[in-house]
């Protein structure tokens, strides 16, 4: 019916995926980057990380936004494996900003 292979799959509408499995790399990387002291202490500030954090949860929130509209208005179902994305990169996003947060707090009481 459709041109495009993976627009849908089993019924469920999937052209959207794409976009948020990349942002659970970004998430996952940012995680990373977080947890080895390293990299944290070279590229990582806490403005830096509150605002990747936030803007890959608005991205994915409004990817899933998207994608709801565009399954009502072509009669598709909801894409489960979307939503459970979408809650990866909200708990990841989340856990970021309080590690990063915990660890700046317990370094600067060091001091």
């Amino acid at each position: 019916m459709f041109t495009y292979q993976s627009f849908e799959i089993d019924g469920s509408f999937a052209l959207l995926r794409p976009i948020l499995y990349m942002l659970l790399a970004v998430s996952i990387l940012l995680f990373i980057l977080i947890v080895v002291p390293k990299f944290k202490a070279m590229i990582l500030s806490t403005l830096m990380v509150i605002i990747l954090s936030l803007l890959n949860i608005l991205v994915a929130a409004q990817v899933m936004v998207f994608s709801a509209i565009a399954a009502d208005e072509l009669n598709f179902a909801g894409d489960s494996v979307g939503m459970i994305l979408f809650m990866s990169i909200l708990a990841i996003s989340a856990l970021n900003m309080l590690l990063f947060l915990k660890r700046n707090r317990s370094k600067q009481e060091l001091c």
